[in-house]
């Protein structure tokens, strides 16, 4: 059996993008698995896979996701893949937008960037300028490799790299991971039910370069007025200018809200001594 043509592929990975695949999970682990391995027919085999992160990362922080196929069973290499997700950009971004953001392993050769086929957005996902509403992005990232080169067996990993921007906890929709062997005629289509990756990114502990922290109104201090500007930007009477919403998140979560308002308060009646 030969090996599909170029224009082929890239059909068939049209028709992976055209599938809508709805699945989306939240938890507190870095570590998901649920798989579906099927031929082009009701058959089913046995297959893995595994999405892995860090559970923490800081601010200005750069790492790793990584995306794990293993024990599918393949009579061939693999030759193509689709990985697409979407996430909240406030506090994470790919690091640099390109392909130097993805590393195959498990087949040698050269892999071509399919990720903007039929108009879907590729790699391209920059940093939200409003970090007061969410901004979720998707990402659809595909290559495919005509080249029958040696592979390992039974095993293929995607790599993306991505940096932290913003501290709080950026929401994920995993909405289809799938995996193709040489002829097309094995499939592994991840619907990720079960997935529960949290990543949770820490604020940095240095004070910003030109102001305080809690300082919402920039008159060189921190008390009861930064926390009413911080209450009424809460109930929306009021919106804090976006170079000053890092001063008002005291408490990192990537939200401005009245727990940051209440933390001020406490330490400008001298409560605690620090935010």
């Amino acid at each position: 059996m030969g090996c599909m043509s170029r224009s082929t592929v890239l059909k068939a990975l049209a028709v992976i993008f055209a599938v809508t695949a709805i699945a989306s999970a939240i938890g507190i682990s870095a570590y998901a698995e649920d798989t579906v391995c099927t031929l082009y027919s009701p058959t089913s085999f046995p297959c893995k896979f595994e999405i892995s992160a860090p559970a923490q990362v800081d601010v200005g922080e750069s790492f790793e996701m990584r995306f794990k196929w293993s024990e599918y069973e393949f009579d061939t290499c693999v030759s193509a893949f689709a990985v697409q997700f979407a996430f909240d950009t406030r506090y994470i971004v790919l690091e640099t937008a390109t392909e130097s953001d993805v590393t195959i392993v498990g087949k040698n050769g050269v892999w071509t960037d399919a990720s903007n086929y039929g108009g879907i957005m590729g790699l391209g996902a920059v940093e939200a300028e409003n970090k007061s509403v969410a901004n979720m992005v998707t990402v659809s990232i595909s290559f495919f490799n005509e080249e029958s080169l040696i592979c390992l067996e039974d095993e293929f990993i995607v790599k993306l790299n991505f940096k932290a921007v913003h501290s709080g906890t950026p929401a994920f929709d995993w909405q289809f991971m799938e995996l193709y062997d040489e002829y097309f005629e094995y499939e592994v289509v991840s619907h990720l039910e079960d997935a529960s990756i949290s990543i949770s990114v820490a604020e940095d502990e240095a004070q910003p370069e030109d102001g305080i922290k809690g300082d919402v109104n920039g008159d060189g201090k921190t008390d009861n007025l930064d926390a009413a500007l911080v209450l009424r930007h809460d109930a929306m009477l009021y919106t804090i200018d976006s170079h000053r919403l890092s001063y008002a998140d005291v408490n990192g979560d990537g939200d401005v809200n009245s727990l940051d308002a209440a933390a001020i308060l406490r330490y400008d009646a001298g409560i605690i001594d620090r935010l």
